[in-house]
């Protein structure tokens, strides 16, 4: 999922599936960080954006027309952020892999090295 930095014409539609993804993104890496269930991550999740849960709620389960600026700059926000924090885990990861003096041939190093590629290009930057 690349995160738009140019202006672009959609529609709210668009806006709202665009949404949706990245609300259950910021969810279900949640429950996976904190191995809660959904409910309680939502939860956390919703505390951080400053919604109601029941609006996450909403947006996962496709009952939402339309969504507010303001909640879908939020959203935004919040899954640049934790695309930021996963990026530097996986550059620590690599100072770390190219320190110990792991293979660069490697699977693990290889894996590594996508890893940063990807979440390079899905915060727009220059590889």
């Amino acid at each position: 999922m690349r995160i738009p930095h140019e202006r672009t014409m959609m529609t709210a539609t668009a806006y709202v599936a665009r949404a949706r993804a990245w609300a259950r993104l910021l969810e279900d890496r949640e429950a996976k960080q904190t191995g809660e269930p959904l409910h309680l991550a939502r939860e956390a999740v919703a505390r951080r954006m400053l919604v109601a849960p029941g609006t996450l709620e909403n947006l996962r389960k496709n009952r939402v027309k339309t969504i507010a600026v303001h909640l879908y700059e939020q959203l935004r926000a919040g899954v640049i952020r934790a695309l930021e924090a996963e990026l530097r885990h996986v550059e620590h990861e690599l100072q770390v892999a190219r320190q110990t003096g792991l293979d660069p041939g490697s699977r693990a190093y290889q894996a590594i090295l996508a890893s940063h590629a990807q979440l390079r290009e899905a915060l727009g930057l220059d590889p």
